[in-house]
């Protein structure tokens, strides 16, 4: 097993590669990886003509507006609403929260959520964490057992600093119901969109690396991504989240498959987050120093509870995982 070590700091992946050359008509496409970052920032200049700005969720004005639209817009100005009262804490230390639709989450909201450090100092380079959440809570009115604003602080103030962006399922508006709640993933698409999405306007000009990651239920969105929509990222952090479903496709083997697609190959490095109290039937997928089809390195860290796994961040006095 890879432990932590003192002062050591984090791979977040390398952008030190370049776009590949223009080939000619009728050759064949070239395999070279392109940096996430350069794609982040085509989305960013090519998608602005259609897609909506993400609305700070202090804009009372806006949110009125909201309120007295159409039935999505209601529903999106509850999820403001959720938003703003689940993470307090966060926006009283001086973050910004901003809460939009995105395409490549099917045109459900997303909750994203920039320290203070990074709206100081904007031109720093920074972490851009697309996330999917699992049962018992959605992005903007997360479980109350997980401890889910505390994490996601702990996660912004860390070096690189990060950038979170919690994804909305299909089903968020029924939550809370009187059944456990469940997400449906079955239009999550494309987390690079989502980040573009949620990172337009924002003012941030420093260069940036795209972590994807998902914890318990939120394993199904990845392997819903990988068969049917398109995940590219620099580092995939997969939190306790890999799951045999029955008939449906296992998120631990869509990763497997994935890693030495085109589409995986851009990934420098897998985190696999395992609790001893979780669920994991497929934690034998990923070991510890395992380097799949696409030459990423698997770093693995054993924890004990399901919880601990969302959104983990190494103890300060460790530094980052290695």
């Amino acid at each position: 097993m890879e432990t932590i070590q003192p002062g050591k700091p984090a791979r977040l992946g390398s952008l030190g590669t370049t776009a590949a050359p223009a080939r000619a008509s009728g050759s064949e496409p070239s395999t070279t990886p392109r940096p996430v970052r350069d794609l982040l920032a085509v989305s960013l200049e090519g998608k602005a003509a259609h897609q909506e700005r993400h609305l700070d969720v202090t804009d009372e004005a806006s949110l009125a507006r909201l309120r007295n639209g159409s039935p999505d817009d209601r529903q999106l100005a509850r999820t403001i609403e959720q938003a703003r009262s689940s993470y307090r804490t966060l926006l009283d230390a001086g973050a910004r929260i901003v809460v939009g639709r995105s395409a490549g989450n099917g045109h459900m909201p997303a909750v994203t959520i920039i320290p203070k450090a990074l709206l100081d100092h904007p031109d720093q380079a920074f972490e851009a964490v697309v996330h999917y959440g699992g049962m018992y809570g959605t992005a903007a009115r997360p479980d109350p057992n997980g401890g889910l604003p505390a994490r996601i602080r702990d996660r912004m103030a860390q070096l690189p600093p990060a950038v979170i962006v919690l994804c909305e399922a299909r089903n968020h508006g029924s939550f809370p119901t009187r059944e456990p709640y469940s997400p449906d993933w079955s239009l999550a698409s494309d987390p690079e969109q989502v980040a573009a999405d949620a990172l337009r306007h924002q003012g941030l000009s420093g260069d940036r690396t795209l972590t994807v990651s998902a914890h318990s239920a939120g394993g199904r969105a990845i392997a819903r991504i990988i068969t049917e929509g398109r995940l590219a990222c620099d580092r995939l952090e997969l939190q306790d989240c890999l799951y045999a479903n029955g008939n449906k496709i296992s998120s631990g083997k869509a990763v497997l498959a994935w890693a030495g697609s085109p589409e995986g190959q851009r990934c420098r490095e897998i985190v696999y987050i395992h609790a001893a109290h979780g669920q994991n039937s497929e934690h034998h997928l990923l070991r510890a120093g395992q380097i799949l089809a696409g030459g990423q390195a698997v770093t693995r860290v054993e924890l004990v509870r399901h919880y601990d796994a969302a959104f983990w961040a190494a103890p300060a006095a460790a530094g980052r995982l290695r």
